[in-house]
């Protein structure tokens, strides 16, 4: 599953969380990947309407060959 990522504009956390009712942290769970429903999709293009930035978490697997 492919889930793009968020970065809000600087100051527009507290604006989306009173449109969507919701706590600042809640928003920035759906911002940053760690829900991804319905509310976190309509989160997500609120942001990047309100000038965030798109972005995608790579995680790199380091397996040691001792």
């Amino acid at each position: 599953m492919d889930i793009k990522l968020v970065n809000p504009k600087r100051g527009t956390l507290p604006a989306i969380a009173k449109a969507f009712r919701l706590t600042t942290a809640c928003v920035s769970q759906h911002l940053h990947g760690r829900t991804n429903n319905s509310l976190s999709q309509r989160i997500r293009k609120i942001a990047l309407q309100m000038g965030g930035t798109e972005y995608e978490k790579i995680i790199i697997n380091r397996k040691s060959n001792i």
